[in-house]
């Protein structure tokens, strides 16, 4: 009788187990289910919503604002092609062999140019140069920013007509048409970056150095297809020998270089800051011609995007020093001060930004009173006081 009364216990005892199992089993079950949502609620709220929200407002901004503007500077060629009215699509030409035009460096705005005066000997910290003749960056339009496109020997296809289209990849000569020299760099230090190459020229009817005066063209996001144009042709001109590439900066040559700004080789040819675009071709008036019918191009939004989004980054990381209309974030709640969204100084007339007073500080009031009645809550839950039911 006992041993069947132990043997009954036992198998309660296991029953016991194997049910308290299966609720515990089912408990955790609805835990992950429950946990699964929650997570699922989360993504969608907190991260889903917000992306599409956020790109909902770019999507209608790029809907609206489809026409060219002061920005479009900013902007690379393909995205300036997309917008109605773009200097991109109503003046931008081919650019053929023998072609004489004028380059602009993209971030400096100045031409490529030279004249007839050396660079010193000497310079004042004892380094010698070439003295060779001055290749320098000028703002103002004149003759001297006139170079003409001469195919580079033994690297021009024959097969290709002489006054073929220049395109990316082709290796040009450029010749200075009012000193009849060509372009040329060498490994001799430019005036003020002994790091860098220095930039001069050469006659044309020296072909003892031929080999320092060609130079490829590299068009940005380009292929062996891509036409060189004007004002949208933004590219790279990087040397055959020393693969350098043409750049610019803002630091002005002495009186020897007449002020002008210094040019010459940066050994990192693919910073973007080496970019430059034709201007326009000499001799070729845009009303007087037959323009070519460059249709708006379409290019897909998410790539608009990104690319707004990695300017408006660049951008904000290059605002090292304060201005008079900055504010700290402390300023923002309180509404201290407004922000200056645009200004039109000859009319005086401004557009400044401030939030309603009334809603403002009624909601910056509300999230005080909700903090507020939360840390009352928590402290008094730790006190064993449960002033608001769970």
């Amino acid at each position: 009788m006992s041993e069947s009364r132990t043997i009954r216990n036992r198998q309660d005892k296991n029953f016991s187990a194997q049910a308290k199992d299966v609720v515990e089993e089912d408990f955790d079950d609805k835990k992950k289910e429950q946990f699964k949502k929650h997570f699922l609620a989360r993504v969608v709220g907190l991260i889903i919503v917000p992306i599409f929200v956020y790109l909902l407002w770019f999507y209608i901004h790029f809907l609206i604002l489809n026409t060219s503007g002061t920005g479009d500077a900013f902007m690379s060629p393909a995205f300036q092609q997309t917008l109605h009215g773009s200097i991109m699509n109503l003046q931008s030409l081919e650019i053929r062999y023998n072609d004489t035009i004028t380059l602009k460096h993209k971030d400096t705005k100045v031409y490529l140019h030279s004249h007839t005066a050396r660079y010193p000997l000497r310079y004042e910290d004892g380094r010698i140069s070439s003295n060779g003749q001055q290749v320098t960056g000028y703002p103002h339009e004149d003759s001297n920013n006139h170079w003409r496109i001469i195919p580079a020997e033994n690297f021009f296809d024959q097969s290709r007509p002489e006054n073929d289209t220049v395109k990316h990849g082709d290796y040009i000569v450029l010749e200075h048409v009012n000193t009849q020299t060509n372009l040329l760099t060498h490994d001799v230090a430019s005036p003020t970056m002994p790091t860098n190459q220095e930039f001069t020229t050469i006659s044309v009817d020296d072909n003892s150095r031929y080999n320092e005066t060609i130079f490829q063209v590299l068009i940005n996001d380009g292929d062996s297809n891509t036409v060189w144009k004007t004002k949208s042709g933004y590219f790279k001109l990087v040397h055959y020998e020393t693969k350098v590439a043409l750049w610019t900066h803002n630091v002005l040559l002495p009186e020897w270089g007449f002020n002008q700004q210094e040019i010459n080789g940066n050994k990192n040819n693919k910073d973007k800051t080496n970019t430059w675009y034709p201007d326009e071709i000499v001799g070729k008036n845009v009303t007087e011609q037959e323009v070519p019918k460059n249709e708006i191009k379409s290019v897909p939004f998410i790539k608009k995007f990104f690319e707004l989004q990695r300017l408006m980054i660049s951008h904000n990381s290059g605002l090292t020093k304060p201005h008079p209309y900055s504010s700290a974030p402390i300023n923002w709640p309180f509404l201290v001060r407004g922000i200056s969204f645009w200004t039109l100084s000859d009319d005086k007339k401004q557009i400044y930004l401030l939030g309603n007073p009334f809603t403002w500080w009624l909601a910056i009031g509300a999230m005080a009173v909700l903090v507020g009645v939360m840390a009352a809550d928590l402290i008094s839950r730790r006190r064993g006081i449960k002033p608001i039911p769970d």
